[in-house]
């Protein structure tokens, strides 16, 4: 039998079989999924089999214009898009690459690969878009019109003025900006090291609070069939969504029960800006 753990108003934590958990929730239930499943594709105890009825089983709990978001490579898209409406893909960009599990004859990898997608139902104009911006360093006026230098080296400066101050001067943002499909876990696209678990396939939490803030509102409720350490758990608690997680390893329920437990002890994102 499934076992609950955590059970509040805004947070329902299930250790057992995803396939299982899935039939007792119901219909049109969920306002997305956020999720990041085995990828079959490494030697990691959790990755060596997965059923794709998970993807059919979502679509019945999801209402008609609700999100799945999910990392996974090819092989788990393909299954995906025979029964969800691809909107748009993006990747985690990391600081530094690392070894794949099967290597021979590959490059390091830097990035794992995300794809959007919606109920077949949905109506565009229904579904919930927030942009998502980071912050950054201030203007600041960066000398250009140095005067003329021989050989024309500087003829690029100097032609473009649309942006000059009046002191010869123009003026470059480095701050905010509108976040687009590569993300990052910190501004050195790393994870922070005090958020790092024990789980050997953790996300970010900067890269799951963005895509929990595009495509979702405050008062949502986001299910994660594959909860892992909770790191969407963690978000949603951050951003005032209800969440429901389900996951099949009692040392990583543990984990994310935890995490989760002292996320709620926190202030949340709501209430001090995002």
């Amino acid at each position: 039998m499934p076992k609950k753990g955590i059970v509040m108003a805004d947070v329902t934590l299930y250790l057992g079989d995803c396939m299982e958990i899935m039939k007792t929730l119901p219909d049109n239930s969920i306002d997305a999924i956020t999720t990041d499943p085995p990828y079959l594709a490494t030697d990691l105890s959790f990755d060596d089999k997965l059923s794709f009825g998970w993807i059919t089983e979502l679509l019945r709990v999801v209402k008609p214009n609700g999100y799945l978001c999910t990392f996974g490579l090819s092989k788990i898209q393909r299954e995906v898009e025979k029964h969800w409406a691809y909107r748009f893909s993006g990747i985690w960009l990391k600081e530094k690459g690392g070894m794949r599990t099967h290597s021979a004859k590959m490059p390091m990898c830097q990035q794992e690969p995300f794809v959007v997608y919606a109920h077949p139902d949905h109506s565009i104009s229904n579904l919930i878009w927030n942009s998502v911006y980071r912050e950054g360093k201030s203007y600041h006026k960066v000398q250009k019109n140095l005067g003329y230098k021989r050989g024309g080296k500087d003829q690029l400066d100097r032609a473009n003025t649309s942006s000059w101050t009046k002191e010869g001067y123009i003026s470059e943002n480095d701050g905010r900006r509108e976040m687009t499909d590569v993300l990052f876990g910190t501004s050195k696209g790393s994870m922070k090291h005090k958020e790092r678990t024990n789980h050997p396939t953790q996300k970010p939490l900067l890269v799951i609070q963005t895509q929990m803030l595009w495509l979702t509102n405050p008062g949502d409720t986001i299910l994660d069939p594959f909860m892992g350490s909770g790191t969407t758990g963690v978000v949603c608690i951050q951003t005032g969504r209800n969440f429901i997680g389900i996951e099949i390893n009692p040392d990583y329920f543990e984990m994310a029960q935890a995490r989760i437990k002292d996320a709620q002890k926190q202030p949340s994102l709501l209430s001090i800006g995002t």
